[in-house]
């Protein structure tokens, strides 16, 4: 809160601003809204309304100026200083709130628009001091403020964050370049998603390691995807996305002076590096024709220099800056090998392979330049992976393990300075984010520093090992409902921070969807209209991918409640729970309604593939030797469309077909535009009620909408017309009349970390 809003306020009130700065708290209070700018909270009635960062951020502004035109350039100098932005991020902002706000499309009671020139909020606001004692936040809200200590849950690790897909071919992972802001965007939707619900639940402070950590904000785009630091730390490179498309920009840390190096393109960055003198950045970039290759180009822009093709989407530099690490995925072995060459892409040699149902995922080379760690995975006993730390001689020679502990995951791996130990940012549990970790290199104890309520993704940390660099993420998403799929018509049936990450219609248009209210993934019940919830299960394990049955009776879902994801089978109200299948791992749920069985992937070996068995229980039958990913049965149950990888075929490939249900015998091939949205590993697909077509979720123009591919082989075409947000999930009425969707604000930016240890 400024000096400046606090000497309005206590004018008006006749109190000392310095009184009001040690003894009470501002409020903005109008309607049923509160508006805590210390905090950073707007609370409705007492609840919190979840809102982005910069979206709270410009209604703080549009709120403490109530009356007043602000001109767009000046809101935008307001919520994004020393930042260049397009106009369109300041609408999409307005956007956000008229929605968090409860306006329609010509209701505007709160935010109005004056054309050309910028926006005014027009509602009275009540200005409000309060004691602080009188002040705490109720147990319900969310957020953190920069030093406040963190916390942690209290609940049982043992419940879901992954959907556990076993780890696809090593050619897949190669040309899923052009998809990984979609995979980052699943694993971190499923992961912050689920711990912030859990945190905002949490009304008590506890103290954790890490608590004196601070985290600064470095950038204020809401879209960044991957950032480094420079050894010295005077600057950071990031990768941002805007309609589409990347594009690479440098900034000063001292100055917040911002450049960009390489323009906008339909590509895709990751593994972002500098060199050890802070001259040059080098980068892993795929375009949707290529596999990918690795770049360097000067650190103030200039044109990029391919310097290595063939490479996986990591990469670390010597101490010296002489050398380069990287992996590359070998499909005619089946296998992944870990690289060494000179710093100009000549020389290239390898040092370690893995291969069958092993690879390797981010490398990191040691202080003293001997030996070069690396996040290594393999397939688990569960049906999903887990990763550890091995390292390997910089020379070449056999792995070792430096620690016995097990992750399921890694985003970002760095030495620390004096080589006593690592910080990665990883999880452990599945549903908790990527948090930071300490491993010790002498004895290999593992230590979580943060239990933090964000996500993180990615790690660069400065030569003198005080400062780190990580992307700090946050999600919202609510259930919409749309006539037809016409989205002007859409309305927000769910008003938490996350809902219905998976749902599923009911007959007689109801809804099963999964939610965190009760502060745990579980299995609600509601009306189409968003009343009448009820929760269906609670226990401390993760319900996710219902699916209900064509005479609404039952209610069919993955669960690990058993130890393991597997099917399990209840009645509509919750009770009588069943089951169904006991392998390592089963996910993935369709129904037919012709012959009453459930089609669901089924890890099988490390390879996953399609089965079906009778909805009472029964013999599984397997219905394709292929890779197979995320089944939808026709609506006269007979059909079977997927996407599958050919591991056998030359070259390897992705592949979409049609296939019968009875013997899996292939119908018809069929393929979808390469903005097609990945998520969980594939395209999520769904028949259109007509049984013509297949719907899924398109990113064409840089929007997210569902579209429509016709099976007679004629265009694709769009069903929704949303101008902003995220869908992650959708489903039509069984009468085929309506659609629902999750919807949301995915946000990400750079975070400078410091007194992490």
């Amino acid at each position: 809160m400024s000096g400046r809003n606090i000497v309005m306020a206590t004018k008006e009130l006749n109190i000392s601003p310095e009184t009001a700065e040690l003894d009470s708290t501002l409020y903005y209070e109008f309607g049923p809204f509160r508006l805590d700018a210390t905090r950073r909270l707007l609370l409705r009635e007492g609840r919190a309304v979840p809102l982005t960062h910069k979206a709270f951020e410009t209604l703080a502004v549009l709120v403490q100026n109530g009356g007043r035109i602000i001109e767009k350039d000046e809101l935008m100098r307001e919520v994004w200083p020393d930042t260049f932005v397009e106009e369109g991020s300041l609408a999409r902002n307005i956007s956000v709130l008229r929605k968090a706000l409860g306006e329609g499309p010509s209701d505007h009671q709160y935010i109005e628009t004056i054309p050309k020139r910028g926006y005014r909020f027009v509602a009275r606001v009540r200005e409000v001091l309060e004691p602080v004692e009188q002040a705490a936040a109720p147990p319900n809200t969310i957020g953190r403020e920069v030093g406040e200590p963190l916390k942690e849950t209290s609940l049982s690790p043992d419940a879901g964050f992954y959907r556990p897909v076993s780890a696809p071919p090593v050619a897949a992972q190669r040309k899923a370049g052009n998809y990984i802001p979609w995979l980052v965007a699943a694993a971190v939707v499923i992961a912050v998603l689920a711990y912030v619900a859990i945190q905002m639940n949490r009304s008590e402070r506890q103290s954790v390691p890490g608590e004196s950590m601070k985290v600064a904000r470095f950038t204020t785009t809401s879209k960044t995807l991957d950032g480094a630091i420079s050894p010295d730390g005077k600057y950071v490179v990031y990768a941002t996305v805007e309609e589409g498309k990347q594009s690479l920009w440098v900034k000063q840390v001292a100055t917040s002076s911002n450049v960009q190096i390489v323009p906008p393109g339909d590509v895709t960055y990751q593994g972002l590096a500098f060199s050890p003198d802070g001259n040059y950045i080098y980068f892993n970039l795929w375009d949707r024709k290529s596999v990918g290759a690795i770049y360097q180009v000067p650190a103030l822009g200039g044109i990029p220099n391919k310097i290595i093709t063939d490479v996986m989407p990591s990469l670390a530099i010597s101490p010296d800056g002489r050398k380069i690490v990287f992996i590359r995925g070998l499909a005619a072995e089946k296998a992944q090998a870990l690289m060494v060459a000179n710093i100009d892409g000549s020389d290239i040699r390898e040092i370690s392979r893995r291969g069958g149902t092993k690879w390797y995922l981010q490398p990191a080379w040691s202080p003293d330049g001997k030996t070069i760690a690396c996040s290594a995975g393999s397939e688990g006993s569960q049906g999903y992976s887990t990763v550890q730390l091995i390292e390997i001689p910089a020379g070449g020679g056999e792995e070792r393990l430096i620690s016995q502990q097990k992750w399921l995951g890694v985003s970002g791996i760095a030495w620390l300075k004096d080589r006593s130990g690592l910080v990665l940012m990883a999880t452990d549990q599945m549903k908790i984010p990527f948090q930071i970790w300490t491993v010790s290199y002498a004895d290999g104890s593992a230590r979580k520093i943060t239990s933090d309520v964000n996500g993180y993704a990615g790690l660069s940390m400065t030569s003198s090992g005080d400062t780190l660099v990580t992307v700090q993420q946050d999600v919202i998403s609510n259930l919409w409902v749309l006539p037809a799929g016409n989205a002007a018509y859409a309305r927000k049936v769910t008003s938490g921070k996350y809902e219905g990450f998976s749902f599923a219609w009911v007959p007689g248009n109801k809804i099963v969807f999964r939610s965190w209210a009760g502060g745990n993934a579980d299995l609600w019940i509601m009306d189409q209209d968003g009343s009448n919830k009820k929760q269906l299960t609670s226990d401390a394990s993760e319900e996710t991918d219902p699916v209900v049955t064509s005479d609404g009776r039952f209610i069919i879902f993955i669960s690990n409640r058993g130890g393991s994801f597997n099917l399990w089978r209840m009645n509509i109200d919750g009770s009588d729970l069943k089951q169904l299948t006991h392998g390592p791992g089963e996910w993935a749920i369709s129904y037919s309604v012709a012959e009453n069985s459930i089609v669901y992937i089924a890890s099988d070996s490390g390879k996953q593939t399609l089965w079906k068995m009778p909805v009472d229980g029964g013999e599984p039958e397997q219905l394709t030797t292929k890779y197979s990913y995320m089944p939808s049965v026709s609506p006269d149950g007979k059909l079977i469309a997927y996407s599958y990888w050919d591991e056998n075929a030359n070259p390897q490939q992705w592949g979409r077909e049609i296939i019968s249900i009875r013997d899996g015998r292939k119908v018809q091939s069929f393929s979808l535009p390469e903005t097609a949205v990945i998520w969980s590993g594939s395209v999520l697909l769904r028949w259109t009620p007509d049984g013509r077509g297949l719907s899924y979720i398109d990113r064409a123009g840089g929007v997210s909408n569902v579209w429509t591919l016709p099976l007679d082989g004629t265009a694709a075409k769009p069903v929704t017309d949303f101008k902003d947000d995220e869908i992650f999930w959708f489903d039509w009425s069984p009468d085929g009349k309506q659609l629902a969707c999750s919807r949301g604000v995915v946000s990400s930016d750079v975070v400078l970390i410091t007194d992490f240890r």
